[in-house]
């Protein structure tokens, strides 16, 4: 995973008309990663991530409240206790 001051240098050497093989041998990044950044970034024209990328949470917060409730439920009427 690319920093994002690895991608602003990317984005500046790019700019200033290197190749991308030349940029990604002087960062020391994959040539496919370096390329695969750069089309990205000229898509959104933005160093940040896509909003929804990355794997989805299997529960969200309020979810986690309730399963946290029903275990200290069950711990205070059961003699034997849930391991944490």
């Amino acid at each position: 995973m690319l920093s994002d001051q690895q991608k602003h240098r990317i984005v500046y050497l790019i700019e200033i008309g290197n190749s991308i093989r030349k940029t990604a041998k002087e960062l020391n990044i994959p040539y496919s990663t370096t390329r695969d950044f750069i089309s990205k970034y000229k898509e959104t024209n933005s160093i940040s991530r896509r909003k929804g990328s990355g794997r989805p949470k299997l529960l969200n917060t309020s979810q986690i409240r309730v399963l946290v409730g029903i275990k200290e439920i069950y711990n205070t009427i059961s003699p034997c206790k849930l391991i944490d």
